[in-house]
């Protein structure tokens, strides 16, 4: 979809539909949802400089062990990895979104192929497939 604000609501929906129909529940939905519209957000302001026909692209991969939100841009190189993580302050604005995302998932994984960024997100697989001990 476009590096649009108004496709926002739309990403959220596919994710929401995605995630039910894979066996996840409400939180884990929005916990992906909060995860993927701070990337989106992200991506409009500082990988393209604003709104854009520029793709972002989304997928989303359930198994046993876990379920996977990819984030693809085509901005310049950004690994949310490298990125320190920031203190919340009254004094600045922006950056705390990051350790959101951190926070949401269980792991980040990242690389660059060709001209794009790829941000996998893993959280914690559906309840139906987790072992019991």
């Amino acid at each position: 979809m476009p590096a649009r604000f108004a496709a926002l609501p739309m990403v959220m929906a596919w994710i929401e539909r995605s995630a039910g129909n894979g066996g996840l529940d409400a939180s884990q939905s929005m916990r992906m949802q909060l995860a993927a519209e701070e990337l989106f957000v992200n991506s409009i302001h500082h990988g393209y400089g604003g709104e854009s026909d520029a793709d972002i692209e989304l997928a989303l991969d359930i198994d046993s062990e876990r379920a996977t939100l990819t984030f693809i841009d085509h901005a310049p190189p950004f690994n949310l990895n490298d990125a320190a993580p920031l203190s919340a302050s009254a004094e600045r604005i922006g950056g705390v979104g990051l350790n959101l995302v951190r926070a949401l998932t269980k792991a980040i994984r990242y690389r660059r192929e060709l001209h794009s960024n790829v941000t996998m997100l893993d959280f914690p697989a559906p309840a139906q497939h987790r072992q019991t001990e």
